[in-house]
């Protein structure tokens, strides 16, 4: 239980790391289909419905995750949002092609979320991008080697 917290305040750590590899710009028309998409996914995450948004999840191949890392994060979820959660979204941005590089996606954005969960506030950084004219949630290579070390 405890390493699964401290993988969750990794993986939340190395997100806003991540964030630096994003350039600023101003709102595109497109942001609200990436926004609502993300705002969909946060519900679920805040209705304990996991497996389900698991299922959104893709790594940098464009792949859904192997079931053995669906369910650590499926885990890892269960410890960080269980109980009372809200969320608000701050912010996007326009994931830098640089970034993309190796992967397959067309585009992506990040976005930052506050949560508040049983009180306490935090911020974490989502990629949302699209490949296949479908949106996903994007867990980048380094996220995924973190997942790969939870027990």
């Amino acid at each position: 239980m405890k390493a699964v917290k401290i993988l969750s305040a990794g993986l939340m750590i190395g997100l806003l790391c991540l964030a630096g590899c994003v350039q600023k710009e101003t709102k595109l028309p497109q942001t609200s289909e990436y926004e609502s998409f993300l705002d969909d996914f946060l519900k679920m995450l805040s209705n304990g419905q996991f497996e389900e948004a698991v299922n959104l999840v893709i790594n940098s191949s464009g792949k859904q995750l192997s079931e053995d890392k669906k369910n650590k994060l499926v885990s890892m979820w269960n410890v960080t949002f269980g109980g009372d959660l809200s969320y608000e979204i701050l912010n996007s941005t326009k994931i830098d092609e640089s970034m993309l590089a190796g992967t397959p996606f067309d585009e992506g954005r990040m976005f930052t979320v506050r949560f508040i969960i049983n009180g306490s506030e935090s911020s974490t950084a989502y990629f949302v991008v699209r490949y296949n004219d479908k949106l996903w949630i994007w867990l980048p290579p380094m996220m995924e080697e973190l997942l790969e070390m939870a027990p």
